[in-house]
């Protein structure tokens, strides 16, 4: 059995759940945003230019296209969406708004000044769907 399938539980996103998500006006309709409910499987099997994206983050800030920041620091740090946790989403949300609001553009040097990842449970162990945290 892949690392992978020990650790991800089937999902229990549906369709419906998406759909008040659009009508909250938290994401796209699904003709514009291409999205689709993940089905049964444990291990996602995406298609070209699909990410796993947890409806969690969405109702904690994260909205697409994602902005640079979140691109630079998950490359920075050679993580994905899957390996963060809502409460990591939230901050930074909110660190990208302060940041754009004060300074005009948000910093990864000062995103690592204030903040730095914590892989859990531990640093050779990042495939763990929501391990790492700040």
């Amino acid at each position: 059995m892949r690392a992978a399938q020990k650790v991800w539980l089937a999902s229990t996103t549906t369709e419906d759940q998406l759909r008040e998500l659009v009508n909250d006006c938290l994401i796209q309709d699904k003709e514009i945003a291409e999205w689709r409910a993940p089905g049964q499987h444990r291990v996602p099997t995406l298609g070209s230019g699909e990410i796993v994206l947890f409806v969690s983050f969405i109702r904690a800030g994260l909205c697409l296209p994602a902005s640079a920041f979140l691109h630079r620091f998950l490359n920075y740090f050679r993580i994905s969406l899957n390996h963060l946790t809502p409460n990591v989403v939230l901050h930074l949300s909110v660190f990208v708004h302060l940041c754009e609001t004060f300074l005009g553009i948000p910093s990864l040097s000062l995103f690592r000044y204030f903040f730095r990842l914590k892989p859990q449970p531990r640093s050779d162990d990042t495939h763990v769907l929501g391990g790492c945290g700040i």
